[in-house]
């Protein structure tokens, strides 16, 4: 896992393109690939040559510098993220002190103008390569847009540009989204949740109702499903199963006070309807 991430940084960092904010590059998926033991066996006996032949001493300081900002991430220790991608570009920001010490150590050796201009050129062109790669960045659609382009589409990739569909306004293309994001991973509790969200908003309430029951079966710990769930049994008039479900939701998080007053709602619609039966009794 580390080597092929010491691989992945050092190729981006020589050619900063197809950059993305999730590559999909899983453990699994990393060590499916055939290539994956020969490009980090490669890249150890680089990072093995900069720190030990004495002709390459002048890249010990930016290599080291580089590898021990990188040390955290490289899954030598399990990290977080590392369920979505082993490698994500803002790990190596302050990694690139290293490759920029050893630039300036390169430009200090060899002064004039001709270094000048070598220097004034990659400069150039990797400004013009952020500048392109800014406009990645404009909007949640555009981001998610760029990383299903970049990595075929993750289950994650798939969940998050459906989220970005619904705060657009399009649950219809968000739903898309999330069964596509279900039928990668058909064990992703969020995606399921959020396909329930986005049917819910379509009216699509048989679809909702299955897919909030499979976020909580999934994550019997996930207060929103119950939650969501009982929203939808209050619209059908089920005022009591509407009420158990928020409990559990409560239950599940007692500081959720979206559930608090969800509760209290379908208690005071019970109420009124049980009123309003009495009222027309004879």
């Amino acid at each position: 896992m580390a080597g092929d991430a010491i691989w992945f940084y050092a190729a981006k960092l020589v050619a900063p393109l197809g950059l993305c904010v999730d590559y999909g590059r899983t453990p699994l998926a990393v060590l499916a690939e055939p290539w994956s033991a020969a490009r980090a066996a490669f890249a150890w006996s680089l990072v093995a040559a900069a720190v030990m032949a004495r002709s390459l001493a002048w890249s010990r300081l930016p290599v080291l510098v580089w590898l021990l900002a990188l040390s955290p991430v490289l899954g030598l220790v399990p990290f977080a993220f590392q369920g979505i991608s082993t490698v994500a570009d803002r790990y190596a920001y302050l990694a690139m002190l290293g490759p920029a010490i050893g630039v300036a150590m390169a430009v200090a050796a060899r002064p004039g103008r001709r270094t000048a201009i070598a220097v004034a050129v990659v400069v150039t062109a990797l400004a013009a390569t952020s500048w392109r790669q800014v406009a990645t960045w404009r909007d949640s659609l555009s981001v998610n847009g760029r990383a299903l382009a970049i990595n075929g589409g993750t289950r994650d990739t798939f969940n998050n540009l459906g989220m970005a569909l619904m705060d657009a306004g399009d649950a219809r293309a968000a739903a898309a989204a999330f069964r596509e994001s279900v039928s990668r991973s058909p064990d992703f509790a969020a995606a399921h949740f959020n396909l329930g969200c986005a049917a819910h908003g379509l009216g699509e309430t048989a679809e909702a109702r299955a897919a909030y029951a499979e976020a909580i079966r999934l994550r019997p710990g996930y207060a929103k499903p119950y939650n969501n769930l009982g929203i939808l049994l209050a619209s059908e008039g089920r005022f009591d199963d509407a009420m158990e479900q928020v409990r559990l939701a409560l239950a599940a998080d007692p500081g959720d006070r979206d559930a608090a007053a969800n509760l209290r709602r379908a208690e005071l619609r019970r109420h009124d309807e049980q009123g309003a039966r009495r009222g027309e009794e004879p």
